[in-house]
């Protein structure tokens, strides 16, 4: 097959942050608030020697550098403090949900992302993960439908579009895939993703049965 299965893709996130398609040669990931690239050294010198929390920020930033460290469970609990002390943190939320689905209980993942969304309904990254997390439980409707919110909000986001069209791809809408992979080949490009955007080139070239131009 010129892809693997969606699901078969998806569940690689449940060990890694980063997933592969090999036929893509490209990487997709879950992603965080853009907030977590915020945080300053202070609030990570917190997470490392243990110095006393006491505001969400705080409890973000640690549960966020916990994240990344692949600490799930205590990313976790940080991450519930955080909204303990702030109920209206959406991004808390979004990594909440983010670290949820990594440990698999993809409902309560969900219903993060979905409060996120009341929170700020703005939140490309929440539509983005939602979206990972639905396709995952074949919910590909549902999937496409968040894919579409998340580049109304971002149109310039490579991933989002490569998603996109792999799940076009498995609803059958070949055409529609092949327009998501261009577009986002063309996005990796621009953004000096080189090795991304040959690799979706290759692929459109499969899907295609000819050759791929270069998108410039």
């Amino acid at each position: 097959m010129l892809l693997t299965t969606l699901r078969s893709i998806l569940l690689l996130l449940r060990a890694a942050l980063v997933v592969g398609m090999a036929t893509i040669c490209s990487l997709v990931v879950f992603k965080l608030p853009a907030a977590q690239a915020q945080i300053s050294p202070t609030q990570v010198g917190s997470a490392v020697t243990g110095t006393i929390l006491i505001s969400t920020e705080d409890f973000f930033a640690r549960g966020t550098h916990k994240v990344l460290l692949r600490d799930y469970q205590g990313a976790v609990v940080d991450l519930n403090q955080a909204i303990q002390i702030n109920p209206n943190d959406a991004k808390a939320y979004v990594n909440h949900g983010l670290v949820l689905s990594l440990l698999g209980d993809y409902q309560k993942a969900i219903a993060d992302f979905d409060q996120a969304l009341r929170l700020n309904a703005e939140d490309g990254v929440a539509y983005y993960n939602r979206g990972f997390i639905r396709a995952e439980l074949e919910d590909y409707a549902g999937a496409l439908a968040d894919f579409n919110q998340a580049l109304q909000i971002n149109s310039e986001d490579a991933d989002t579009c490569h998603c996109r069209g792999m799940v076009r791809y498995g609803l059958g809408d070949q055409q529609g895939a092949i327009a998501d992979f261009r577009l986002a080949a063309n996005l990796y490009l621009k953004q000096g993703k080189t090795s991304a955007y040959q690799g979706l080139l290759k692929q459109i070239s499969k899907l295609t049965e000819r050759p791929a131009l270069p998108l410039l």
